[in-house]
């Protein structure tokens, strides 16, 4: 089963090259882990199916974030045989959208393209050895410090940050930095 959190610049692909359209609820919205939402169509669903989540779920020692690209929508890969309403009114998802036919609302891999280049784009950062940072996210937001490595093609570095007795070095998702 291919995940949003598949490595490296691979996205889950659909074998109709067509994807159900879900909304989820509000639940689903502050859910921290895609991993969770992934679990959870397929439970429901009880059918192997893709699924992009259009989020980075990023971890930084204790603390999680999910950055949503499109807030509020995952898409399911589309098989005719599956029975995509049982989502809707579950837990983590509020609708599955359709047409006024009553058929579902279906996008192609053509049209989720620009939705994954801006998953790529938020992953990656930018950032160079060197680079003076403030962290905008987590439990040490608002420190300064500054890049003194970058690893997995620069979405995550590692960042020396002076605290009082010596600086310490932490790895952070590039998306948790703010470059000064």
């Amino acid at each position: 089963m291919a995940s949003s959190n598949d490595s490296k610049n691979e996205f889950p692909q659909s074998s109709s090259g067509k994807w159900v359209v879900l909304q989820l609820s509000s639940s689903g919205e502050h859910e921290k882990s895609v991993a969770i939402l992934e679990k959870s169509v397929l439970r429901i669903l009880r059918h192997p199916v893709a699924i992009f989540i259009p989020a980075a779920n990023q971890k930084a020692r204790d603390d999680t974030h999910v950055q949503f690209i499109m807030d509020g929508y995952i898409f399911v890969e589309y098989k005719p045989e599956v029975p995509y309403n049982r989502l809707a009114g579950t837990t983590y998802f509020e609708a599955v959208l359709s047409n006024s036919r009553r058929q579902y609302q279906l996008v192609t891999d053509a049209e989720i393209l620009p939705i994954r280049r801006g998953v790529e784009r938020l992953k990656k950062s930018g950032l160079s050895v060197g680079d003076q940072i403030k962290v905008a996210k987590g439990s040490f937001k608002n420190l300064v410090g500054q890049v003194s490595f970058v690893y997995d093609d620069g979405e995550n570095v590692q960042v020396s940050v002076g605290l009082v007795s010596k600086p310490l070095l932490i790895d952070y998702p590039a998306s948790y930095l703010v470059k000064l």
